[in-house]
Formats: structure tokens, C-alpha cells, sequence
């Protein structure tokens, strides 16, 4: 029997006319979260925050004088560098004929001004060492987990900031430099996941926070800046904050005041409800402005990050409302800030809406589908070259082998 299409065609019309009444409700939504953040009141934010003793079940970030603000980009110098990397990575296989794993790291130093130059590089490593393949507890060798999945994600960012680290340090120049990163400097693959503690000290405090600290002397001796980019984000921890102050309950308690209520019917959805904090800045802000600062207050950075607290604000690229996060030491100079805003929108101009150089540096760190097959031919062949017998899945061997 073929699709009644007729029949379809009337659930589709009662979809697209909830879908309209939805899309009406959703603007008036963010007109009403823009009156919240017009009428903003600091001191009662912070005393409701303060009654509450954190009894929300959303993240906030902390608020400042200025964070609901509005900043024009200022003059940038002629020359100044841009210095970025990203990374990808072929995870251990259980189907491989060996126990190992790649990181590649892609990097872009663009030179702009006098001499103005471009250097494009990638750099793969494959980790198969026993030490490499394992996080062990520092202070009992017997504990370990292995590095895969969220691990493996996590320990690449890792290696994204190693070189980004070492690629600025290697510039001996007194201008600008830009040390840009996509996505979090948050290791946010470790959020919310049963880690043990060993493992988010290993590749937190004693991997990602330290090479941020190398940074942070850098910039002692050189006009280092430190940012990253995140594309289309979907946080609403800006959002979340309207929820307090829009709370209809004495004491902000979610669980015992609200278990029992409907999403979408409790006080704090009037303003809050499926609205995302880049819905309500591309309203806020004009093309080229950008917010104020808030500081993340997340436990993971909280406990770890120790003087490299993150901050971030966004900023409307013309093309996109972006997330940028930058360490304290940024957000604690003005002079940093604005050459930092300056700099970020004068990448994405030049990438057509996206960063040049993080464009750049992902095309560099790129695993295509044939890259990984032709990864494990070349572990096979070199395994069989050296007299070492190799087997694979009957499952991996049956994708080879069609038959149909």
C-alpha cells in the first residue's frame, strides 16, 4: 500500500500551524527576557541568589555592573599575529588490530601588517605506549581508566592547548598576538560524567590549568591575548539568571517548590522558557557590539581553574552572535578585552562570518573517512611486516566484504 499523502498532508497542516503559534510564543518570550535585562536590578540578583543557597537546578553565571552592557569595537593595530589550532582524532577501536589512538593537531599563525605571512601546519601523533593508553591516580598507580571516548576528547583539547602554547611562545615579537582555540576553555567532556577525581586532576589541573598559567606568564612579557570561539552557541546560563529574579517564591527552592508543576508553567518560564541566550543578544546587540563579562560558576572550574577563572561575553559578528571565553587576566585588563573584541570581529569579517585562522587550522586538523581506512592498512601492513599476525571482527571484516 503507498503513502496516503492525503492524510499526511492534514497532519502537516496542524504541524505548521503549531508550529507558527509556537514561533509566536517564542518571540514574545525574548520581547520579555529584553524588558528583563533593560529593568536589571544587581542588588536584588545577588540578594535572591544569596536567599536561594543554590536550590536551582540550572547553571547562572555571576553577574557584574557592566555585563548587560553594550561595547563598540575600538581601533586595532596594523600588525599583529593570529596563532590558532584545533584537532581530531581516531579513537581506540576494539575492532583495530592494534590498541592505539591519533591525535592530529592543526595550526594557523597568520601574520598580519609588515611581512605579513601565513604558516599552515598539522602534526598527527600515535599514542600506543601502555603510559599513553591509560590515566593513572598519581597518589595510588594501582587505579587507572583508560583514555577513550569523553577521555580521549578531553585529552585532545589538551593537546590543542600544548601547541597552542608552544606556537606563541616561539613568536619573539612585541606586537599583538592572538592565541585563539574553538569551541570551550572549559573541558566540558568531563562535566556531568562519572570521572574519577584522579582523572579531571590529571587533565585539568595538572594539564589544561597549567599550560593556561605558561600563558598567562607569556603575557607578562609580551601583548599575549587568549580567547575561544564558540559557533552558534546553545547556552542559556544568561537566561537562567532571569529565572531568579522572576522566581514567584520567597526562597528559590526548584525541587521542593516546583517538582510537581509543568514545564512552561511555572513563574520563570514567562521569560526563560526554550529561549537560548544567543536568541535574546541577537536582539541586544548590533552588529559589532558586544556584551559585558560573566564569570562561569561551575564547580569544575570553581575547583580547579583557581586564578585562570573563566569569563566570557558575546558578540554579534554580523553574521552570527558568538560566544567568546577568555581567561580573568583578560577580563581584568580593559585594554586586553577591547583588543580582543577587536581582533575576534576582525577574523570573522575576514573569514566571511568565522574566524580565518580557526577556519584555517580546522582544515589543517581534518581525519577524513579515507584518512582513518588507510590508518588501519598501514597498521596492518606494518604489524605484518615485522612478523606480528593481525586479526579484525568478523563484524569490522563483513563492512570490507559486501556481498550484496
Amino acid at each position: 500500500m503507498s503513502l496516503d499523502l492525503t492524510y499526511t498532508a492534514l497532519q502537516i497542516d496542524y504541524m505548521s500551524e503549531n508550529i507558527k503559534i509556537h514561533r509566536e510564543n517564542h518571540i514574545a518570550r525574548i520581547s520579555k527576557a529584553l524588558e528583563k535585562i533593560d529593568s536589571f536590578d544587581i542588588d536584588h540578583h545577588k540578594a535572591r541568589i544569596k536567599n536561594s543557597l543554590g536550590m536551582f537546578n540550572w547553571n547562572i553565571p555571576r553577574i557584574s555592573l557592566d555585563s548587560f552592557n553594550k561595547f563598540n569595537a575600538h581601533e586595532f593595530p596594523q600588525d599583529y599575529y593570529v596563532v590558532s589550532t584545533d584537532g581530531s582524532h581516531i579513537d581506540v577501536d576494539r575492532h583495530m588490530p592494534a590498541n592505539c589512538y591519533l591525535i592530529n593537531i592543526g595550526s594557523c599563525i597568520l601574520k598580519y601588517g609588515n611581512n605579513s605571512f601565513a604558516t599552515l601546519n598539522s602534526i598527527p601523533n600515535l599514542y600506543a605506549e601502555y603510559q599513553d593508553l591509560i590515566i593513572s591516580d598519581r597518589e595510588n598507580q594501582s587505579k587507572s581508566v583508560l583514555v577513550r571516548g569523553a577521555i580521549l576528547s578531553a585529552k585532545r583539547m589538551l593537546e590543542e592547548l600544548k601547541a597552542l602554547t608552544k606556537l606563541v611562545k616561539e613568536i619573539d615579537n612585541d606586537i599583538p598576538i592572538l592565541a585563539l582555540m574553538d569551541g570551550s576553555l572549559i573541558m566540558l567532556d568531563l562535566i556531568g560524567q562519572t570521572h574519577p577525581e584522579f582523572v579531571k586532576k590529571e587533565l585539568v589541573q595538572h594539564g589544561f590549568v597549567e599550560l593556561l598559567d605558561k600563558i598567562h606568564e607569556l603575557s607578562k612579557r609580551k601583548k599575549l591575548l587568549l580567547a575561544s570561539y564558540i559557533s552558534l552557541p546553545k547556552s542559556a546560563e544568561v537566561i537562567n539568571s532571569l529565572r531568579v529574579s522572576n522566581c514567584s517564591f520567597n526562597e528559590i527552592h526548584c525541587d521542593l517548590n516546583c517538582s510537581k508543576i509543568i514545564p512552561g508553567n511555572r513563574s520563570c518560564d514567562d521569560t526563560s522558557n526554550q529561549i537560548i541566550d544567543r536568541e535574546v543578544f541577537s536582539e541586544y546587540l548590533s552588529p559589532g557590539q558586544r556584551s559585558g563579562t560573566f564569570q562561569i560558576d561551575i564547580d569544575l572550574v570553581n575547583d580547579y581553574y583557581l586564578e585562570n577563572q573563566i569569563h566570557f561575553f558575546y558578540l554579534n559578528t554580523g553574521h552570527e552572535i558568538a560566544r567568546i571565553e577568555i581567561p580573568q587576566w583578560i577580563e581584568e585588563r580593559e585594554e586586553l578585552l577591547n583588543l580582543t573584541h577587536s581582533l575576534i570581529l576582525n577574523q570573522c569579517k575576514l573569514g566571511h562570518g568565522y574566524p580565518v585562522s580557526l577556519m584555517e587550522a580546522h582544515e589543517q586538523a581534518v581525519i577524513t573517512s579515507s584518512d582513518r581506512n588507510h590508518f588501519v592498512r598501514m597498521i596492518e601492513s606494518a604489524l605484518d611486516h615485522n612478523g606480528v599476525p593481525t586479526y579484525t571482527s568478523e563484524k569490522n571484516l563483513s563492512k570490507r566484504l559486501r556481498w550484496v
